[in-house]
């Protein structure tokens, strides 16, 4: 239980302290959004798994084996059978959702590159800058061979110079820092825990603070620059992206980044970096201590699996 519950703990962990995360520096309050949701999503499926283990094991046909592993995982959680069927059908079902939004994920980044033959192409740092013959307002990073930057005509026509510098850079740092990566995730965890509603809203947090740290590592210290982002982001509409991409001005992250960069970037305090790594804290040590009680008789699985009559 303890495994289950610190599982599903860090997966909402995010969602439950977004209001303290806002007064780290960005890149520090995404990195605790990624570890929590990484780990989280690991320990509540690994608990699944053991909790289903027996019940399966004693219907393919090794009970000896089975009865080890009830005693090695434990009653703690009642229902016996039936329960463990309905825990093997969640992990089941987590597994294949899970893989199924990351494979969307990756069908939906594939989708929106620019052949060589479709806009204007140039070299913009590393990467591949696509002007794309269109009016409406576009501004996407798209991960691959080549990173690519995708901004639209409309875009271009509605801000000045500077402005589309900023948004340029703001897109070169979602490549930069492999944002990509963490947004695939963030979309196989919205498949995969879809029943687990805080989740949902946890990833909207990781989402945003992906966004920030885009903003920073665009715009930095310097307030000319930050005023130039937030103008460019006054300046354009806020564009119906799928959550699967890194886009300019995603309309669920404008309000909160307006008002970030406004301000000058957070220096926490020492006591609020502890109050908000607390919570962590304390659910991390509750999976290791669950995990430790547990190790024991694990060994001993493993170490008799080898005398079981199969």
């Amino acid at each position: 239980m303890l495994l289950l519950a610190g599982g599903f703990g860090l997966l909402a962990l995010p969602a439950l302290t977004v209001a303290l995360g806002r007064r780290l520096p960005a890149s520090e309050w995404a990195r605790l959004c990624q570890l929590a949701l990484a780990c989280g999503a690991t320990v509540a499926e690994a608990a699944l798994v053991l909790y289903a283990l027996p019940t399966v094991l004693r219907a393919g046909g090794v009970p000896a084996l089975a009865a080890m592993c009830q005693r090695a995982v434990g009653g703690f959680l009642p229902g016996g059978s039936p329960a463990g069927w309905a825990a093997a059908t969640a992990a089941a079902s987590v597994a294949a959702l899970g893989a199924y939004g990351g494979a969307r994920a990756r069908r939906d980044c594939r989708a929106v590159r620019a052949e060589p033959w479709l806009g204007e192409h140039q070299l913009f740092e590393d990467y591949d800058l696509v002007v794309l013959p269109t009016e409406r307002v576009i501004a996407v990073s798209v991960a691959g061979q080549p990173d690519q930057i995708l901004i639209s005509h409309g875009l271009v026509e509605a801000l000045a110079p500077a402005e589309l510098d900023m948004v340029v850079r703001h897109e070169a740092a979602h490549l930069e820092r492999g944002h990509q990566r963490w947004l695939r995730l963030a979309a196989a965890l919205d498949h995969g825990f879809a029943f687990f509603w805080p989740l949902r809203r946890s990833t909207a947090v990781l989402r945003a603070a992906l966004e920030h740290v885009a903003d920073d590592g665009a715009a930095g210290d310097a307030p000319e620059k930050r005023r130039l982002l937030r103008s460019a982001l006054l300046g354009v509409t806020a564009m119906s992206v799928g959550h699967d991409l890194a886009a300019f001005s995603a309309a669920d992250t404008v309000v909160a980044r307006l008002d970030a960069l406004e301000r000058a970037r957070p220096h926490p305090s020492a006591a609020l970096r502890s109050l908000l790594y607390l919570p962590g804290a304390a659910i991390a040590s509750t999976v290791l201590v669950a995990v430790a009680a547990w190790g024991g008789e694990a060994r001993m699985l493993i170490a008799m699996a080898g005398r079981c009559p199969l």
